[in-house]
């Protein structure tokens, strides 16, 4: 706000830090704000003096006086200056002993007691604070000097009547406002003392030729202190420098917005979420305001809405949809320390290692273990409540117990048993955009299926179903391993993510496993590196039957293998970062943080992550494999 004619702008409060938008978890415990921190008036810290005079039919007597004593856009050494004499009261008795109708009262310079007129001992001089933003307007207290020397101001002051800012700023370095009067009834009274007659008292002193004094012109006797415009005492009080208050507040029944103590109090109201416009008003001990508006969004929490435990995992339906940025499994080398937001141990503790994949459009979030199904054991999950962790996408935490309030994990735990079940499988992978898939050395290319057992079996059919923007499959083989007289009896690939394939044979396979058949399958060139997808084989049948046969799920990572950077290349670094994964310094990569390193990482496809790996990576790097 600019200055103008009548407000100083030194007088206004200011916004110093505005107030930020809240996002609450629904119902979360009261939030207190301290205003102080966001609100200022810059001029003051809320000192006030307090002028009384022995002459109470001048308007009453009193004038308050807002001191300009804050640093930022106050005169502090002005304000010091004058509460040294203060505390010192050497004001205590003082007169006014120049009056200039519509223009100045002054004083601070002489002290009047039993007729005795006394100078008030002058202090050191204070270096000069004008500022224009403090102008000499109308009701301002400010310090008179000698001429031509703008440092020389000691002990006199005096208040200004009208706005004499043409004047008093472009002289003899400008006049130091220190202070203005905090209302009309303190304007009321040095208007008074103005009205008082004016006698030239140059007798007494030669600084008194407009000396006011309560006499009768036709009879100017001197005979009583109480002629004088004589102060009784100056004082200092502490106040608040800013009252706050609501102005305003959208939404009552979501929140209950309160002021104490300069807090503000929001109290949110229970089970109930949504918007809330709070308006917060500052107004200072001259009146002034400045307003400031919170924008309070309370959220939904996240909660489970089902569990299920699969042979490969679990599938955890979310009731909203996670915002994918705060979810990871594996901490790589960055200085932050990303804590895992899930974990499944087995019966004895031990946790299963496994990939993460969250898919939107049905809000599941799919833990698939590495490799092979699930052993036969009894499982606990847990999934973490932090603000790092499971949060949507407008920023609601998890409410795992369902209880309404965010902040509690979720807990379950399962058996899985698979007994005399036979399990089809299929492996986890990591290929790039424009890679074939070649996972197996007994075919030329594709994603191998096994069985785990293949006793007694003459026919398997299967629906395999994978991510269409990640994965392409184009045909399918028959391992060559397999019994002469097996033969693909039907394969349907024309649905995108889905290839339903049967193959039969008139002896059954061998006891123990086999491999059955490959997939041939390619990375599109528009697939998004980093992503992540979850394989399935589903409705699965052996001779027919879908009695003691389960499908295996498995993990693709959409990254070439070894490039543990994530940055689409294979370079020292990727050695080197596999190196620290080996060691322990880290779990996994900050590029994909879902997926086992494993599944990227394996180089040398032995199904473990050792510093061979690290070793072949680096060959890579530099062209010898």
């Amino acid at each position: 706000m600019s200055n103008n004619n009548n407000i100083n702008e030194a007088a206004l409060p200011i916004v110093i830090n505005p107030i930020v938008d809240l996002l609450i978890q629904k119902n979360a415990a009261n939030t207190n704000i301290d205003l102080s921190n966001s609100f200022d008036d810059p001029s003051t810290t809320g000192q006030v003096a307090t002028f009384e005079l022995y002459n109470t039919s001048l308007a009453g007597g009193i004038i308050n006086v807002l001191l300009f004593d804050q640093t930022q856009a106050g005169a502090p050494l002005t304000v010091q200056n004058f509460l040294n004499y203060v505390n010192d009261g050497d004001y205590n008795n003082s007169i006014i002993h120049r009056s200039v109708p519509s223009f100045i009262v002054q004083g601070g310079g002489f002290t009047v007691n039993n007729l005795t007129i006394n100078t008030v001992p002058a202090d050191a001089p204070v270096l000069n604070e004008f500022s224009i933003d403090r102008s000499n307007l109308r009701g301002t207290i400010a310090m008179a000097k000698l001429g031509g020397n703008p440092n020389s101001a000691t002990n006199q002051w005096f208040f200004n009547l009208n706005n004499n800012s043409s004047n008093l700023d472009n002289q003899n370095g400008g006049f130091t406002v220190f202070g203005q009067v905090l209302s009309q009834t303190d304007l009321d009274v040095i208007d008074a003392i103005s009205k008082v007659p004016i006698f030239n008292g140059s007798n007494l002193n030669s600084a008194f030729t407009d000396l006011p004094l309560s006499i009768d012109p036709n009879n100017p006797q001197i005979d009583s202190d109480d002629d004088y415009v004589r102060f009784k005492s100056i004082s200092i009080t502490n106040f608040n420098e800013l009252n706050f208050s609501i102005i305003g507040n959208s939404n009552p029944d979501l929140v209950n917005a309160s002021i104490n103590n300069n807090q503000l109090i929001l109290d949110y109201q229970d089970n109930k979420s949504g918007n809330a416009e709070i308006q917060l008003r500052a107004t200072n001990l001259l009146g002034y305001t400045i307003e400031d508006t919170l924008i309070v969004n309370v959220i939904e929490t996240q909660t489970v809405s089902n569990f299920q435990s699969i042979s490969s995992g679990l599938t955890i339906n979310l009731d909203r949809e996670l915002n994918r940025d705060f979810l990871n499994l594996y901490d790589g080398s960055d200085l932050s320390q990303d804590l895992k937001d899930i974990q499944v141990l087995d019966g004895d503790r031990q946790e299963i290692q496994g990939s993460l994949v969250f898919d939107r459009d049905t809000n599941n979030l799919i833990f698939v273990k590495t490799g092979n199904t699930l052993d036969n054991d009894n499982y606990t999950v847990d999934l973490f409540s932090r603000d790092d962790s499971f949060v949507t996408i407008d920023g609601g935490y998890l409410d795992g117990n369902n209880d309404g309030t965010a902040g509690d994990n979720y807990t379950q735990t399962f058996t899985f048993d698979s007994t005399n079940v036979k399990v089809l499988n299929l492996p986890d992978f990591s290929r790039a955009p424009k890679e074939n898939v070649n996972l197996s050395d007994d075919i030329n290319s594709g994603i191998p299926i096994s069985i785990s057992d293949g006793s007694e079996v003459t026919q398997v059919e299967f629906t395999f179903s994978y991510d269409p923007d990640l994965l392409v499959v184009s045909g399918v083989s028959l391992s060559a391993n397999l019994i002469d007289s097996w033969q693909i009896i039907s394969q349907d690939l024309n649905q995108a993510g889905i290839a339903k394939i049967s193959v039969r044979g008139n002896t059954s396979l061998s006891a123990g496993e086999n491999n059955i058949l490959s997939l041939n399958a390619k990375v599109p060139e528009t697939a998004t590196y980093g992503e992540n997808a979850v394989l399935q084989l589903k409705d699965v049948k052996l001779n027919s039957s879908d009695n003691g046969v389960i499908g295996d799920n498995a993990i693709q990572q959409v990254a070439l293998l070894g490039d543990i950077s994530g940055n689409g290349i294979i370079t020292s670094l990727d050695a080197a970062l596999s190196s620290r994964i080996v060691l322990g310094l880290d779990s996994g990569s900050d590029r994909f943080p879902n997926t086992d390193p494993l599944i990227f990482g394996d180089s040398n496809l032995d199904g473990s992550l050792t510093n061979l790996d690290a070793l072949m990576i680096a060959k890579t790097a530099i062209g010898l494999s």
